[in-house]
């Protein structure tokens, strides 16, 4: 997985991971959750979850792959709706 924060790095379920499970081939959001369920499932019980999407979101390191729980095309959703509400751009 591209290098996440320390403060995300250190307490995050994926840590040592085979990254290859967090980057889906598909962009179609529905199918790529599809491909990755198995990368999903571990964001679920991950105590840092909340870090990790608001990294995603923040910075451009969230622009491939599964963070916080999101596929791609739903981080960009995400990022879309934040900055029409002026919270982030």
């Amino acid at each position: 997985m591209q290098r996440m924060s320390r403060a995300v790095d250190r307490g995050a379920a994926c840590a040592g991971m085979d990254t290859e499970d967090f980057f889906p081939i598909s962009g179609h959001a529905t199918r790529a959750r599809m491909e990755a369920a198995d990368a999903l499932a571990v964001c679920e019980a991950c105590q840092v979850r909340a870090r990790c999407l608001a990294l995603a979101v923040l910075t451009p390191a969230g622009r491939y792959g599964i963070w916080g729980g999101l596929v791609e095309g739903e981080i960009r959703q995400l990022r879309a709706a934040l900055a029409a509400e002026g919270v982030a751009g």
